[in-house]
Parts: C-alpha cells; structure tokens; sequence
C-alpha cells in the first residue's frame, strides 16, 4: 500500500493550474458514482454549485514515485444544503 502525504498548493496561478470549473458553476455528480458517493446521499440528479476549488500534490513517502496533482471542489449540494469536496474528474457541467 502506497502513503502519500497531501500537500496544498496556495498560489496555482503561480504553477498555471487550471480547473475546468470555475466557482459559481452548475455542477452534478458523473454517471460512474461509487459506493460512498450513494452512501452519502447524494445522486446525479441533484444540483451543486462550486464554492471552492484547491489545488493538492500527492507526494509518496517512496522517493522514486511520480507526484501527483490533484483538484478538489467544495460543492453545495441543493436542496439540502450539504457541503462536499469533491475530486475534479467526478463532477459535469450543467
């Protein structure tokens, strides 16, 4: 099993990161949903809006593996006004 230790990146703009979505945007859950995410409550037929978005590189403990960049958005999920963070890859556009 791989550790990583999460490190968050305070200037992106610096590294010209860019996420596909921009706070204020219309967001819902993609088609491939998990286990947890239905666990939690939360369907593709519910609406979010982005209210956040950060930056994290995933660095291993092991010297020789790659580091990783990762985009989390804070999600306010409508109606139930539940806050999520939830990785770039699984959210679309309204």
């Amino acid at each position: 099993m791989d550790i990583y230790k999460p490190k968050i990146i305070l200037d992106p703009d610096r590294l010209n990161l860019k996420s596909r979505f921009k706070v204020g945007d219309l967001v819902a859950l993609s088609g491939d949903i998990t286990v947890d995410m239905i666990i939690r409550d939360i369907n593709k037929s519910r609406a979010g809006i982005v209210t956040k978005i950060r930056f994290f590189t995933k660095e291993s403990f092991n010297y020789i593996a790659d580091i990783k960049t990762i985009c989390e958005l804070e999600v306010l999920w409508t109606p139930g006004q539940q806050v999520t963070f939830e990785m770039e890859n699984r959210l679309i556009k309204l």
